[in-house]
């Protein structure tokens, strides 16, 4: 995998940027280019980085046979035989207007075959790693921005320098979002409180099929895709197995959940690269279930590898963006 950025006037930041896109290159060698731009902006204080990014929707039955034709690992047959057979999932959801009584947050089987029962959506990126869109398709998958009112630390071979923040391990995390570690239990989150019906809300990512909870599994749905305070597992079987071995593995939404976008780890966890939050003076490295998640939703992983050469791209605009940001702990 070759992830190509963008060049801008800061030399020690183009560096350590393509440092991280080629560690995320290292790890799998699916045969796509993705495409990035970065920059630096003026975000909220507590915004740290934020990421941009366009999502291609697929039928389920796209997806799933594409997940089925990208079998590499045993993770990957483990996911695949989890996902329901079929042109359709079930989804245990809430927060629409089909949830039970007056209370949005009460869940609920979705089974109908529905639009949302049979749309998957997922960044260009990951579309290009499971070979449902042109593998080296020049349009720019992603735009990552880094907030200009801190200072950054390039370089984190010596550790991070007190009241900087990590530059690189932070690239890592939103070229993560970039890639396809995204979930559309945000979308819910942002639009729930009963105002649309669940078919409206067709936004179940590649990400979400591995997201269950108790509850889910005993309405027998092939996901949990709701937006409330209760633990999520992290399963790559269907369910069947809690493979991160916490309670809570996936943040639950900034509205309806614990005060964090669902496109992570639960902050408790410490789980990876892709937790909600950082601090001065601390790394960031990518973790076994960082690439555990991302192997499974169809990108190959390898487990040696030299990191390739980087190359630059010039800036290009980006339309139709979808945003994800980590922030600062307080």
């Amino acid at each position: 995998m070759n992830i190509r950025s963008s060049i801008g006037t800061n030399v020690l930041a183009n560096q350590s940027f393509q440092r991280a896109a080629s560690t995320w290159g290292a790890e799998f060698h699916d045969n796509i280019t993705v495409f990035l731009d970065f920059g630096f902006v003026t975000l909220d204080q507590r915004t740290v980085s934020s990421a941009s990014y366009v999502r291609d929707s697929f039928t389920y039955s796209e997806f799933r046979n594409a997940i089925g034709n990208d079998v590499t690992t045993a993770d990957d047959t483990k996911m695949f035989n989890g996902l329901s057979e079929g042109p359709s999932f079930s989804i245990y959801t809430n927060q629409t207007s089909e949830a039970p009584g007056t209370n949005f947050e009460l869940g609920y089987l979705d089974n109908n075959a529905g639009l949302n029962n049979t749309t998957v959506t997922l960044t260009t990126a990951n579309a290009k790693a499971l070979g449902l869109r042109d593998s080296h398709s020049s349009t720019v998958d992603g735009v990552i921005n880094f907030n200009s009112l801190y200072d950054w630390d390039f370089d984190p071979s010596d550790g991070i320098e007190a009241n900087h923040l990590d530059f690189f391990g932070t690239a890592l995390h939103e070229i993560g979002h970039t890639l396809g570690f995204s979930s559309g239990v945000d979308e819910l989150d942002n639009n729930g409180g009963g105002q649309f019906s669940d078919d409206e809300l067709n936004f179940v990512n590649s990400l979400d099929f591995l997201r269950f909870s108790t509850e889910s599994e005993a309405a027998g749905a092939d996901l949990d895709w709701t937006a409330d305070e209760r633990d999520k597992y992290f399963s790559i079987d269907g369910g069947l197995t809690n493979a991160a071995g916490v309670a809570s593995a996936w943040s639950k939404g900034v509205n309806y959940g614990d005060g964090e976008q669902a496109s992570h780890w639960a902050l408790e966890g410490g789980l990876g690269i892709m937790d909600p939050t950082t601090d001065f003076g601390v790394g960031n490295e990518l973790s076994n279930i960082d690439l555990t998640a991302m192997d499974v939703i169809g990108y190959d992983r390898i487990f040696s590898a030299v990191p390739e050469p980087g190359s630059m791209l010039g800036w290009l605009a980006l339309a139709f963006c979808f945003r994800r940001h980590r922030r600062l702990t307080v």
